[in-house]
């Protein structure tokens, strides 16, 4: 009776390396999914703040354009030509952008997503 109470050996040491074994790819899956969800609240927080951003600085940038154009389009007597004069800024902001895009936009967001998904956390 005494050794079935005591471990039978290598099986039960197996059955406990396997169930602990178990435990620890459980745990991991847990720890995995956790930072999942961390970096992911942090990549949408982010893109968030960059969305309410750009719309107040395009508000900004709509209402500073406008009196622009109304201020040039008084200096040269004529509120279409104003106009024209801003809509020709933004064109040439526009094609720099365009030309410019892999420095201005794609590497800004690989950096943004590096340092969400790859955080040192010391």
């Amino acid at each position: 009776m005494e050794k079935e109470s005591k471990n039978n050996g290598p099986i039960d040491k197996a059955e406990d390396l396997v169930s602990s074994y178990r435990e620890y790819v459980d745990l991991k899956i847990e720890s995995i999914k956790l930072k999942l969800i961390e970096s992911l609240s942090k990549l949408f927080s982010r893109l968030l703040f960059v969305i309410i951003f750009i719309m107040l600085i395009g508000a900004a940038i709509a209402y500073l354009s406008s009196s622009f154009s109304w201020w040039i389009g008084d200096i040269l007597g004529s509120k279409a030509l104003g106009s024209l004069i801003t809509a020709a800024i933004f064109l040439l902001f526009a094609i720099i952008l365009f030309f410019k895009r892999k420095i201005f936009l794609l590497d800004s967001i690989v950096k943004m997503m590096i340092e969400v998904f790859y955080e040192d956390k010391d």
